[in-house]
């Protein structure tokens, strides 16, 4: 009964306003006990094929995916460091999501820059929850400008951003606040491709 539950809430109406709230309210009621962390991956295997299902209009050897990989993965990164600590499941859920997302056929320039990006972060020295954001705020800019992106793709970055929030089990501050902070430069973003 609970997997149905968890279904039905995945496939509510992702209007801007329901999206938001719903999401928000979402990352508000994580529960880390047990039953808690099983439903959660499920909930995150449901993000990821809905993820794949759009991901197929692109297309792995098109541009628009090798930008959106490039988008997902900075983000990813930003969120990951956002309590100024990289943890191994957070790096585990990333790459896992990244090779399931592309069929591990990224071309060579794309692991090249997915390379570059993670040495950019693990060297980068102001990883305010601010800095990080505007990093990724920016890449998903370039990557919103550059394709006619929907509202709806734009929201599979909410989904991104809970997957790796679940991925070690614990909801800090750090990640709510950012979390926060990117529903609000999210709200930009909409006006600019609206």
């Amino acid at each position: 009964m609970r997997i149905f539950k968890i279904l039905r809430e995945s496939l509510k109406a992702n209007s801007v306003k329901s999206s938001k709230k719903g999401i928000e309210q979402e990352i508000l009621n994580l529960d880390y006990n047990n039953a808690g962390i099983a439903e959660e991956k499920v909930k995150n295997s449901i993000r990821v094929n809905r993820i794949k299902d759009r991901i197929k209009l692109f297309g792995l050897k098109d541009e628009i995916f090798h930008d959106y990989i490039i988008a997902v993965y900075t983000l990813s990164l930003s969120i990951s460091w956002c309590d100024k600590e990289f943890h191994h499941s957070e790096e585990k859920e990333i790459n896992s999501f990244i090779e399931e997302i592309s069929s591990s056929r990224l071309p060579k320039e794309i692991k090249a820059k997915i390379k570059e990006i993670s040495e950019f972060f693990d060297n980068l020295e102001d990883k305010s929850q601010l800095n990080l954001l505007n990093i990724a705020i920016e890449e998903i800019r370039k990557y919103t400008k550059k394709h006619k992106i929907t509202v709806s793709d734009l929201n599979d970055f909410d989904d991104i951003i809970i997957m790796i929030i679940n991925s070690d089990g614990h909801l800090r501050h750090s990640e709510k606040s950012f979390f926060s902070m990117w529903f609000k430069k999210k709200e930009e973003i909409y006006k600019e491709i609206s």
